[in-house]
């Protein structure tokens, strides 16, 4: 008899407090995961910006050369937003201005060699108005890159 109540007594399942731990440690794994996740997805739409940005400045050095509505096109580098417009000058934003605007933590800058923050493009040629650069910034990544706007207006 005493056998019998040792032996059901070694076979029972887990204690609480091992049920606990090993939660515990499933909650722990699983939070580690998701933070990797989230991370990955942040700079995967830091990159999203960034190729949107490389895009909307080759569209506007195509649709010069194609003289599109007989005019050139450019592009307005601001803080939080690209807009993108029609002209040989940054107007006041108006009905055919496209803009693009970053989420909080994505700040942009420029720095273009006729101190404008913005750069149009030559019909015929596609030339660009002004060399320089512009710089997108993650402060929620820590990522950052850079554009570069040569003189023929093609992107480096």
């Amino acid at each position: 008899v005493y056998k019998r109540q040792q032996l059901l007594h070694t076979t029972r399942g887990l204690t609480i407090i091992e049920l606990i731990v090993a939660v515990s440690i499933l909650l722990l794994l699983l939070g580690a995961a998701v933070a990797g996740f989230s991370s990955y997805a942040d700079r995967q739409l830091f990159n999203q910006y960034l190729q949107d940005v490389e895009l909307g400045i080759k569209e506007q050095r195509q649709r010069t050369l194609a003289s599109v509505d007989d005019t050139q096109y450019g592009v307005y580098v601001g803080t939080s937003t690209f807009r993108y417009f029609q002209g040989s000058t940054y107007p006041v934003p108006v009905a055919s201005t496209t803009e693009q605007e970053f989420p909080n933590n994505i700040t942009a800058t420029s720095s273009f060699s006729d101190n404008n923050w913005y750069v149009t493009f030559t019909r015929l040629t596609g030339a660009a108005s002004a060399t320089g650069t512009i710089t997108l910034s993650d402060t929620k990544t820590g990522q950052q890159a850079t554009i570069t706007i040569n003189t023929l207006g093609l992107i480096e």
